[in-house]
């Protein structure tokens, strides 16, 4: 139940309720240097939803949400690399 109410169901993303928490704790417990916030906007994407309707718009929004936990984990998991 506590997935349902923290994730975008279409996305299977955080939502903006839990990054609010993630930030917060992040913002308290760490170094700012080692914290980043990457805004993503997607420019004109009303326009799909417009023209091709919701159910394409959804099917963007979870490819590219793939393609962003795809490039992130790889992201992350070479900086673990470096680490070691």
């Amino acid at each position: 139940m506590t997935y349902l109410a923290t994730h975008v169901e279409i996305t299977d993303l955080p939502n903006r309720y839990l990054f609010k928490q993630h930030l917060s704790k992040s913002i308290q417990s760490s170094d700012l240097e080692s914290n980043a916030i990457l805004f993503l906007d997607l420019d004109h994407f009303k326009n799909i939803n417009d023209a091709q309707g919701h159910e394409i718009g959804n099917a963007v929004l979870v490819e590219i949400a793939k393609i962003l936990t795809t490039t992130f984990s790889l992201v992350l998991a070479a900086m673990s690399l470096s680490f070691l």
